[in-house]
């Protein structure tokens, strides 16, 4: 990356379809990982990084707070797409002592329950996963019937913020 952030993949060789994930940090603060779409790599890519205060801000309403083996997840998506749905998020496999829980976030950034509908922020809703296994899980948004609207494998780690881009 250049001094300025930027980076460019231009030479990387990948594979076409397949996301090439990066990683970004504030000093002290949590790492951020981001798929970018190889296939688009000549197009500039804004990528959204979180203050360490903010993030505990979101944590501090969390009963019980989060596992320092947990990882999360920030997510934007067109409120079009959400249609009385709600984020979810499911872990692969079947990891003992790790319980996904979601959450809305307003748009004063405070965490709201995921069945009470969201509140808009310029068209779009934000949604945040926590307690997430380092195995990686399913995210996106479910109907009322348990049907994906939307929804994309994520790699989790701990300690680190998977932003999902936002899809339109």
């Amino acid at each position: 990356s250049a001094a300025d952030g930027s980076f460019d993949l231009g030479a990387l060789r990948v594979a076409r379809g397949i996301p090439v994930f990066v990683e970004a940090r504030f000093s002290g603060g949590y790492t951020h990982r981001f798929a970018v779409n190889a296939d688009e790599r000549s197009r500039p890519v804004d990528l959204f990084l979180f203050s360490d205060a903010r993030v505990q801000r979101w944590l501090q309403g969390l009963e019980g707070g989060v596992s320092s083996k947990s990882g999360l997840i920030v997510a934007s998506v067109p409120a079009a797409q959400v249609a009385g749905g709600r984020p979810v998020v499911k872990p692969l496999g079947n990891p003992a002592g790790f319980q996904a829980e979601t959450y809305w976030l307003t748009p004063s950034d405070e965490l709201q329950d995921p069945v009470t509908p969201p509140e808009k922020t310029g068209g779009w809703v934000r949604w945040v996963g926590v307690e997430l296994t380092s195995r990686g899980v399913l995210a996106g948004i479910q109907s009322a019937r348990g049907r994906w609207i939307r929804t994309e494998w994520v790699p989790t780690s701990p300690g680190v913020i998977s932003v999902l881009s936002p899809a339109e």
